[in-house]
């Protein structure tokens, strides 16, 4: 709670660039509200039981009874030994069910203006990486993308008359940039296609030496003990020489020609490869670029509903659906076709039956 309610303080839900964020904003803060409401149904079940106890004569600690070495627990009192009533178990499993879902899909959104200082290290959980991984079951509308990405990457034979090609795939925040790439990087095709595969999320913290090290484990599978540039540059020739590679550089920000040009030149002893770079940032798309970008335009509202529906209702039965679907539609309006916000409103909204709440976001 006490990292939630920073956070919240931290940022003002209505200063948010994109919708996707002033949403998530939402979701926590009514997820901050149902676990503090939690934890008052508690406090007052203590109090309740504290109350009713008979050896209980007065509310101070000062007027209770003073505990002797060998005296037996007074289990209805100790806070460490009141069991929680069903009714709030079971409650608290759903908040903690809403929690995962709210901490899974943080990842992709950057709270660009919170104040970082007022941070502990330790406390700062954004952005999670990505992986090459994909949930299929809950990408929806992106087959066309798709195809016409893997298509792409099947025509190239050293683009531009280098050996490296690299393709900007460009979109907002949200926009399922992450998701698209998953797919077509797990396709059969693609696999196929390259003898050597590889994806590092890169994210802001653009370090040079890092993000050569997350290159090589990611191309071999293995640890990178190597920390000096030059021994780095080596072992990333020596994968690459050769071999048709396809490397994915997710959530790309750093605008360094430089230090760009040093990641490429280590990797041009390779043939006909490919670099898929995803990015928010325009300016990155075109110093990057050897082909055309692909930009990512937001979800069709039927295949967003659709995913609002799987999120929302996968787990609650047809009634649910019918009696939320009017009030669904509306939210999925809101999320202006951005599968995160989605995703992260429908998630919310799974367990929940209170029809307020739904008109709440």
């Amino acid at each position: 709670m006490t990292r939630i309610q920073r956070t919240l303080a931290a940022t003002d839900v209505h200063s948010t660039r994109y919708a996707s964020e002033r949403l998530r904003l939402s979701e926590l803060q009514q997820f901050a509200c149902d676990a503090q409401d939690a934890i008052d149904e508690y406090k007052f079940e203590l109090l309740r039981r504290r109350m009713d106890d008979p050896n209980n004569h007065g509310h101070g600690s000062s007027n209770r009874k003073r505990k002797h070495k060998g005296d037996k627990k007074e289990p209805e009192t100790d806070p460490d030994e009141v069991s929680i009533p069903d009714e709030l178990a079971v409650h608290v499993r759903k908040i903690l069910e809403k929690f995962k879902e709210i901490t899974k899909a943080w990842g992709d959104l950057r709270m660009d203006d919170i104040d970082t200082s007022t941070q502990d290290e330790e406390d700062i959980i954004f952005p999670v990486p990505t992986t090459p991984h994909v949930d299929e079951p809950t990408i929806f509308g992106r087959d066309e993308d798709k195809e016409k990405i893997i298509k792409m990457l099947l025509s190239v034979y050293g683009a531009n008359g280098g050996d490296v090609s690299v393709l900007p795939i460009v979109g907002m925040g949200g926009v399922g940039k992450t998701a698209l790439v998953q797919l077509v990087y797990n396709d059969q095709r693609t696999l196929n296609r390259f003898d050597l595969m590889g994806w590092v999320h890169v994210s802001e913290n653009f370090d040079l030496k890092t993000i050569m090290s997350k290159i090589i484990m990611s191309f071999t599978k293995k640890p990178c003990q190597v920390t000096e540039m030059d021994q780095l540059q080596y072992m990333l020739i020596e994968q690459v020489v050769g071999r048709k590679f396809l490397l994915v550089l997710d959530d790309v920000w750093n605008e360094r020609k430089d230090l760009w040009d040093v990641v490429l030149s280590a990797m041009s002893p390779a043939q006909s490869s490919i670099i898929l770079v995803t990015t928010r940032n325009t300016s990155v798309s075109t110093m990057v670029q050897t082909m055309h970008p692909y930009m990512v335009s937001c979800l069709p509202f039927e295949e967003s509903l659709q995913l609002f529906k799987q999120m929302a209702f996968s787990h609650q039965g047809e009634s649910m659906e019918i009696d939320f679907e009017d009030i669904g539609r509306k939210i999925v309006k809101k999320c202006a076709g951005l599968p995160l916000a989605v995703k992260a409103n429908g998630s919310a909204l799974r367990f929940e039956k209170n029809e307020e709440k739904w008109n709440y976001i």
